[in-house]
């Protein structure tokens, strides 16, 4: 496999020592103080690479020494992942070594009905016989929430649980046979009313999604607790403990996480009572409390991995290797437990292992894909441009977070800063291959022109920002940032970002593709690359945003203050006549695509009470269990999204 080369990922001995040199000069730097920024970067040689590189790196070791990110209630509902895992393989009968990159790389993506240990990150299915696959996919998405909750990524995790919420929701309705959404019905409102079947659950949550929301448009309380991010990032620093903003948004998204895994245990007990096995029904639906810092270390947690990003030094190295043949032993063990009757006996400290193992198939979903784009572009096939583009991802969200602290309002460095945090769960998700990365991108998007706002058009900013929660619309943002032209963009975007009854992503994955630059001949795997588009371009929106702001601290400080100019020439490597023309051609061609026909509702319309009112929603089948939830933006409810 190409994979196997890895010769243009070698750095010489020499620039690893000059790289550290400039990473500890770091330290000293009061990145809070324009002045002493621009004397850092005068001194170091790439700056903005040692800078961002650094940072990032300082993070992933703050969070592998921040266990204390974690809420020890999502642990709780962790434990019961490793006994989901061997109930589903063991009914299903797949084997552990199912995801063998022995595979041809095409085949191994495709269907495999019926089998667990799915390769798919969105859980997708087409049919009924999948559904196993399908809720194993629950659990991996708490898995998934857990891990960035630990690396410090609270927009990934937030992302996941409300996606989580929407769809488990509507499951809900659907095995109860709940009245769907009534007709002036908000969506807050309706998902209490069908969460209130189930008294046992303590929470409102109908406000929980409306917080999940509202913290994803960087709007009310819980926006605080995206300072770690920040402070973490200090080089030098060893560890950071997360300040009572963050303990609280973390908890926050937990407790949503943990309640909303409750159904996705419900519908594990329901396979288990169809397939003759009551008796494992009070285990599966038996509470696990971690109440102390003790259970919380006997779980060695967190371990390493969950602060990587999937890249191709993790993918292809060692680790990778090593952890296959742990997974697939893993996979081995709780099957045999199910297969021997032994699942009470599944320790609790098999949750590191069961998160291990999901990075497993991560790995191997990246290397496979790695694979099918070296089939594709032949000799064309470039492997340094993906660390390259990784880069400038990791250099353009760590400019944001630093000139955040250097903007003239509180509203202005709260966009700067979340729009940071959104591009960097953004970049992991693209590296996972999921759809998650477009709401990402979103609030990417939104609180860039939010900041644009703020800087270019300051009364018109306040003005929006007085306004009520339900008229902060993403696309209004998009308006007052003076980018009108892009708002379908915004539009597809939104498609994206609810597990919705008028989900159109598949006419919203047209436009992302036809967005992208023509091309001098057609190019048939463009929707190949839409996603990768869409990431790039808007974090070179933000870069445009950091870099108007670079030049106001070089104004201020004047001679020989070059902030912008090496931004220009280590990141973005683009001038501000080409940076001017790519943001020009970019609403050039949303405007030409403002009439696109999104289609009808991915999984076709049927009718509901909903459907006959004046609302017009149109509910979707998915299967006889799996149902979707309605658009906020169709609704009254109260998030303005």
């Amino acid at each position: 496999m190409i994979g196997d080369d890895l010769s243009w990922m070698k750095v010489d001995r020499q620039s690893k020592r000059d790289h550290k040199t400039s990473t500890r000069r770091l330290a000293r730097v009061r990145l809070d103080d324009p002045t002493s920024v621009a004397a850092a970067q005068r001194r170091t040689d790439q700056f903005w690479g040692v800078l961002g590189m650094g940072r990032q790196s300082n993070r992933i070791t703050v969070a592998e020494n921040a266990g204390d990110l974690v809420p020890l209630s999502i642990l709780g509902a962790l434990v019961h992942v490793p006994r989901i895992d061997g109930v589903l393989a063991f009914f299903t009968g797949t084997p552990p070594d199912i995801n063998g990159l022995r595979e041809p790389a095409r085949a191994a993506m495709g269907p495999r009905p019926g089998k667990v240990w799915s390769l798919n990150p969105d859980g997708r299915i087409t049919d009924m016989i999948d559904w196993p696959a399908h809720v194993q996919w629950g659990a991996d998405c708490l898995a998934e929430t857990v891990r960035h909750l630990a690396g410090g990524r609270p927009i990934a995790a937030a992302v996941i649980a409300r996606s989580q919420l929407e769809r488990w929701t509507y499951n809900i309705e659907n095995h109860h046979e709940i009245e769907p959404v009534r007709n002036g019905e908000g969506t807050a409102d309706w998902i209490t009313r069908v969460w209130s079947v189930y008294p046992a659950i303590a929470i409102d949550m109908g406000q929980a999604w409306s917080d999940l929301s509202e913290f994803l448009h960087a709007r009310g309380p819980l926006v605080a607790g995206q300072e770690w991010a920040v402070e973490a990032g200090r080089v030098g620093r060893v560890r950071y403990a997360p300040s009572s903003d963050t303990r609280a948004l973390h908890e926050r998204i937990g407790e949503i996480a943990s309640a909303t895994f409750r159904q996705v245990l419900g519908c594990v007990a329901t396979i288990a009572r169809e397939r003759g096995r009551e008796d494992w029904v009070p285990l599966l639906q038996s509470a696990f409390l971690i109440s102390d810092e003790t259970d919380r270390s006997s779980h060695r947690w967190p371990p390493p991995v969950v602060s990587w990003p999937m890249a191709p030094e993790v993918a292809f190295g060692g680790w990778a290797k090593t952890n296959r043949l742990a997974a697939i032993g893993y996979r081995f063990e709780v099957t045999q437990a199910a297969a021997k009757d032994r699942l009470a006996a599944v320790e609790m400290n098999r949750i590191v292992a069961a998160v291990a193992e999901r990075r497993a198939r991560a790995s191997d979903r990246f290397a496979l894909a790695w694979q099918n784009e070296y089939e594709i572009e032949g000799d064309n096939f470039q492997p340094g441009a993906l660390p390259a583009r990784l880069f400038r991802h990791i250099a353009i969200t760590e400019a944001a977070e630093i000139v955040s602290g250097w903007s003239a309002t509180e509203n202005e460095r709260v966009a700067l800063l979340m729009a940071a945090g959104a591009l960097r769960s953004a970049s992991y998700f693209w590296l996972e291959d999921t759809d998650l990365s477009l709401p990402c991108i979103r609030t990417l998007l939104e609180q860039t022109c939010v900041a644009r706002a703020w800087r270019m058009k300051p009364e018109r900013a306040a003005k929006l920002a007085a306004q009520a929660p339900t008229r902060q619309s993403p696309a209004r943002w998009i308006e007052s940032a003076g980018w009108k032209r892009a708002a379908v963009v915004g539009r597809a975007l939104g498609e994206f970002s609810h597990t919705s009854l008028r989900q159109r992503t598949n006419g919203a994955r047209r436009l992302l593709t036809a967005l992208q630059p023509e091309q001098p001949e057609p190019d048939p795997h463009a929707p190949l690359t839409a996603r990768r588009y869409a990431l790039d371009t808007t974090a070179y929106l933000l870069a445009h945003e950091v870099i108007a702001r670079l030049e106001a601290a070089d104004a201020d400080l004047g001679s020989p203050s070059s902030l912008s100019e090496s931004f220009r020439d280590q990141v973005t490597l683009m001038g501000a006549e080409e940076h001017e023309a790519m943001l020009a051609g970019l609403l050039e061609r949303s405007f030409s695509l403002r009439e696109h026909d999104f289609g009808l509702p991915d999984f076709g319309p049927r009718e509901t009470a909903a459907s006959k009112s004046d609302l017009g929603h149109d509910d979707v089948e998915v299967d006889a269990k799996a149902e979707t939830v309605p658009d906020a933006a169709e609704t009254n409810d109260t998030s303005g999204d």
